[in-house]
């Protein structure tokens, strides 16, 4: 902000959805198809600080929600914290 512009305040949206179709065959040779489909949207805000020449430190912290439409899932996949950390190098 101001005349250095040392950081910079970001938010972020992200959906993404993919339909698919799963062909497989048990042990026993019987064949089985299945359409599965899944979104998940992530949602937040971050931050990006200059520290060096060409380097940044970008974190951001938001929410996970995804969709498996009425499968059954393995583990809970509603409602996470989406929580990144990393290193930008500018060219």
């Amino acid at each position: 902000m101001g005349s250095n512009k040392n950081f910079l305040i970001h938010g972020y949206t992200n959906l993404t959805t993919r339909n698919f179709d799963i062909e497989f065959t048990e042990a026993d040779g019987t064949f089985h198809t299945q359409e599965d489909e899944e979104g998940s949207l992530r949602y937040g805000v971050g931050v990006e600080v200059h520290i060096k020449k060409r380097f940044n430190i970008r974190t951001s912290i938001g929410k996970l929600n995804a969709d498996f439409g009425d499968k059954i899932t393995s583990q809970d996949v509603e409602d996470k914290i989406d929580i990144n950390l990393g290193v930008v190098y500018q060219f």
